[in-house]
């Protein structure tokens, strides 16, 4: 597997699904999460995935998404709404995924 780029999000290919593994720390506003990435469904944010990006205001996440990793949303203490398009969250690596966002 290697690091690969889609915009400001860095992924990786596991097999038929995509992983967001980072985002650019710089990034400013409202960030949507896509839901395929190279006609593969994005399935998973990755451990510390949008950790330290202090200058984000929303993230989208996409039904697709079925794993949010660990702290994937620490320090980011410029968001002030979380628009979960989830129908579920089956499974998360650590319990601490999203519950540090303000």
């Amino acid at each position: 597997m290697s690091a690969e780029q889609f915009g400001l999000f860095t992924h990786e290919v596991i097999g038929e699904t995509v992983t967001i593994t980072d985002y650019h720390e710089d990034a400013v506003g409202d960030v949507k999460i896509p839901a395929v990435i190279d006609g593969k469904p994005v399935t998973e944010i990755g451990t510390y995935a949008f950790s330290r990006c202090r200058r984000l205001t929303t993230v989208s996440i996409p039904d697709s998404v079925a794993v949010i990793g660990g702290s994937a949303f620490a320090s980011c203490t410029g968001l002030t709404r979380q628009e979960l398009l989830c129908a579920t969250i089956h499974a998360s690596k650590e319990p601490r995924a999203v519950e540090e966002i303000p």
